[in-house]
C-alpha cells in the first residue's frame, strides 16, 4: 500500500526502500521490534496476521521525530538542467532536513500570582501575551515605578528606588544577606530590582520557545525551564585518547544519526550514536574520536545553531 508510492527514480535510491535489506528482514519483525520498544501495541491474529492496536504518540521519540527529506523528481531534473546550462547548482544538504534551517531561541518569563495584577496584567497561562522577554520585564518595571504615588523614584538619581510596602513584602522577602541589607536600607536600584525578579522563579517562572521562520509565540507553546543548549563534552579514554560527545540535539530538530554520518566524513574518524547517559529515554548522544569541537561547531552552525546555544565542557584539562 505504501511501497508503490515511494519516490524511487533510480536504482541507487531503490536500495534504501527495501525492508529485506534491513536487520528486520520483513514488516512483521519490524512491528514486533516497535512493540518491544513500547512505541506500539501489536497482536498476532490467526492466519499469521499482525495487527497494531495502539500507538504511543506521546513518546519522546515520536514527538521529536523529524521526517526524512524524500527525493523529488522535479528537483533532480532541475538540478541536471541547471548544470547543463552552466548555472551553479544549490549546495547539497545530503538529505538532512536540519541543514540550512533558521532557529530563534527565546528566553521568556511568566509572572506568578505574586506580581499580578500589580506589575503585570492577570492573564491565563495559555495566553501568549503572558510570556515576556527580558526587555519586556524591564519595561513593565519602569511603568510600575513611574506610576507610583507617592513617587518611589529618587529625584536626584533615577536609578535608585525607594521600597514601598509591595516591593518590601513581596519581592525582597528571602533570608539572603542581600535582601536583608536592601530592607535595612529601604532602597534598591532599578537594575537590582530587575535582576531580583528574573532570577527568582517564584516571581518570574523561566520558559523558552524555539521558533522557526514565520512562527510566533501564538504558534508554539513555551516550555518551562531555561533555554536548552547542545551539550559538547571532551574527555579522555584509555590514556591519552580523546573523544568528543554531543547530546541534546533532538530539541533543535537535529537528527543524531545524520550528524554522525557528516562528522565521520569531515573528521575522517569513527563515530557512534547511543542513548545519552543520564538523559531521558530517546535522547541520543553522538560520539566521535578525537578533539572535534571545531568541526562540530561548523556542523551545528550549518543546522541553525548559534554559539550561545552550544555548551562545551573540556574534561581533558588537568585539574589544578
Amino acid at each position: 500500500m505504501i511501497t508503490p508510492y515511494l519516490p524511487i527514480y533510480t536504482a541507487q535510491q531503490a536500495q534504501f526502500y527495501q525492508i529485506k535489506k534491513t536487520s528486520w528482514k520483513n514488516v512483521k519483525k519490524f512491528i514486533k521490534y516497535l512493540d518491544k520498544q513500547v512505541l506500539v501495541k501489536a497482536k498476532d491474529r490467526s492466519g499469521q496476521e499482525t495487527v497494531i492496536l495502539d500507538v504511543d504518540f506521546d513518546d519522546r521519540r515520536v514527538l521529536n521525530f523529524v521526517p526524512y527529506r524524500l527525493p523529488n523528481k522535479n528537483a533532480l531534473e532541475g538540478a541536471g538542467k541547471s548544470t547543463a546550462t552552466g548555472k551553479k547548482p544549490a549546495a547539497p544538504t545530503d538529505g538532512d532536513p536540519a541543514v540550512g534551517q533558521t532557529l530563534n531561541v527565546q528566553s521568556l518569563y511568566r509572572p506568578t500570582s505574586k506580581l499580578t495584577p500589580t506589575i503585570f496584567p492577570s492573564l491565563g497561562s495559555t495566553n501568549p501575551s503572558n510570556y515576556y522577554k527580558y526587555s519586556d520585564v524591564s519595561t513593565h518595571i519602569d511603568q510600575y515605578t513611574q506610576s507610583q504615588n507617592p513617587p518611589i523614584i529618587d529625584p536626584q538619581n533615577k536609578r535608585v528606588i525607594t521600597l514601598n510596602p509591595f516591593l518590601a513584602n513581596t519581592i525582597f522577602t528571602s533570608s539572603s544577606p542581600e535582601d536583608r541589607n536592601t530592607l535595612a536600607r529601604g532602597k534598591t536600584t532599578r537594575d537590582m530590582l530587575l535582576k531580583r525578579l528574573v532570577e527568582d522563579p517564584t516571581l518570574m517562572a523561566p520558559h523558552y520557545a524555539i521558533l522557526k521562520p514565520g512562527q510566533t509565540l501564538s504558534d508554539v507553546k513555551p516550555k518551562p525551564g531555561a533555554a536548552p543548549k547542545v551539550n559538547v563534552i571532551l574527555e579522555r579514554r584509555t590514556g591519552s585518547k580523546t573523544v568528543t560527545k554531543v547530546s541534546n540535539l533532538e530539541i533543535f530538530g537535529i537528527i543524531p544519526n545524520l550528524l554522525a554520518e557528516e562528522l565521520q566524513k569531515k573528521c575522517a574518524s569513527s563515530t557512534s550514536v547511543s542513548q545519552a547517559t543520564g538523559a531521558a529515554k530517546g535522547v541520543m548522544e553522538v560520539l566521535v574520536q578525537g578533539d572535534q569541537r571545531k568541526a562540530l561547531e561548523t556542523a551545528l552552525t550549518r543546522r541553525g545553531l548559534k554559539s550561545q546555544w552550544i555548551e562545551v565542557v573540556d574534561k581533558t584539562k588537568k585539574k589544578k
